[in-house]
């Protein structure tokens, strides 16, 4: 084998090796921009689960079917973008879980979680 073939081959593997490398962070900016966007999407049912139960009157505890939610809310912020599955609709006061990504929302510090249910009403 001469140093020719050694150096074509040699430049072969390099090439290789960075076409894995650079797909494999790729993959992974892909994967953190669909759990932000899941989470996005869960904060906005979350909000909507909550602004219909204030009303429609539903205590905390009971569940809104999905097809009153679905009039609120646009269908793409009710599917995970990874699987493209539908949230399951939570119980009002309960935080909404993605299939896939798991619990996103209850992940996030208290303070910056805008919740009704966190704030404090009336103190000054």
């Amino acid at each position: 084998m001469g140093t020719k073939n050694k150096g074509l081959i040699f430049c072969l593997i390099c090439v290789i090796l960075l076409v894995g490398i650079l797909a494999a962070l790729w993959k992974q900016g892909e994967s953190k921009s669909d759990r932000l966007t899941c989470q996005s999407n869960l904060r906005v049912l979350e909000s909507t689960v909550e602004n219909t139960a204030l009303s429609d009157r539903y205590l905390k505890g009971e569940k809104i079917p999905r097809a009153i939610i679905m009039q609120y809310i646009a269908k793409r912020y009710t599917r995970c973008p990874s699987t493209d599955q539908p949230y399951p609709i939570s119980p009002v006061g309960v935080v909404p879980v993605c299939p896939y990504h798991g619990n996103l929302i209850g992940m996030m510090p208290d303070h910056v979680r805008s919740s009704k249910t966190n704030r404090t009403v009336g103190i000054r």
